[in-house]
């Protein structure tokens, strides 16, 4: 359990790298991520982790 507690702890690292636009230093906390102009859904849940986890998509009117 410790492993996905890392592997959580990481992602949220990078999430906050990337989002201070250093974009460089949040790709050190992902183990092997290489920036992708493009990508399917599944390729960016298997980098951040996630990639076993069930999505869908909704459209909903505001």
């Amino acid at each position: 359990m410790t492993s996905f507690f890392a592997k959580l702890e990481k992602t949220f690292m990078a999430a906050t790298f990337a989002e201070a636009d250093c974009h460089e230093m949040a790709n050190e906390y992902i183990d092997g991520a290489q920036t992708r102009k493009s990508g399917s859904l599944e390729e960016f849940l298997d980098t951040v982790g996630l990639g076993g986890v069930r999505y869908s998509y909704v459209i909903a009117n505001l």
